[in-house]
């Protein structure tokens, strides 16, 4: 209800309403709120247009196979844009914080930036995402409580079930981030 609501009230809109779709949980499920909402309110309102960069290495980030299903399950197409090669541009980031709604980078902003473009030469004046979900809805600092009660196994076990949610995720990512984090808060 809720997700519904916020995803309703983002797309009030007189233009076409971008969606940055990965593939992933979090923008499928704010495209799909999305696409649905506007097939329930009218017909006439805006097109929700879906939009993707999308990584052509064929590496486990390459999430095209899911974007597939989402166009057929709803009978759309999702526009794919190439990842820009990895490059730091100040007035790049700074036009993806100011578009956000959190002062989160994508650590790609050149190509969040081309993605921005395409989005508004296409008459959007609304893009929507599921970005940095996982950021917000994943955070390890209930590790560190659960470090101080004496609860190792856990600690470890949820460490080890990790990288099977982030399967885009490097090895030993989590566990050093998590010691990382734990020597911090105790300094």
């Amino acid at each position: 209800l809720y997700f519904d609501q916020a995803v309703e009230r983002r797309q009030r809109s007189t233009h076409p309403v971008a969606v940055s779709l990965s593939g992933g949980l979090d923008s499928s499920a704010v495209y799909g709120a999305a696409e649905t909402i506007r097939r329930r309110r009218r017909a006439q309102d805006p097109p929700v247009i879906g939009l993707s960069y999308v990584h052509s290495d064929h590496s486990l980030a390459d999430e095209t196979a899911y974007l597939r299903e989402i166009e057929q399950l709803f009978g759309t197409t999702v526009e794919c844009l190439p990842v820009a090669p990895a490059s730091f541009e100040f007035e790049q980031a700074r036009k993806e914080v100011w578009q956000g709604e959190a002062p989160f980078l994508s650590g790609q902003p050149s190509t969040v930036g081309a993605l921005l473009d395409r989005a508004h030469g296409l008459g959007a004046r609304v893009l929507l995402t599921g970005h940095h979900g996982d950021e917000v809805l994943v955070n390890e600092p209930y590790l560190i409580d659960l470090f101080r009660q004496f609860r190792w196994l856990r600690v470890w076990s949820d460490l080890r079930e990790m990288p099977r949610w982030f399967t885009d995720a490097a090895p030993g990512i989590f566990a050093r981030q998590f010691a990382t984090n734990l020597i911090k808060h105790h300094l």
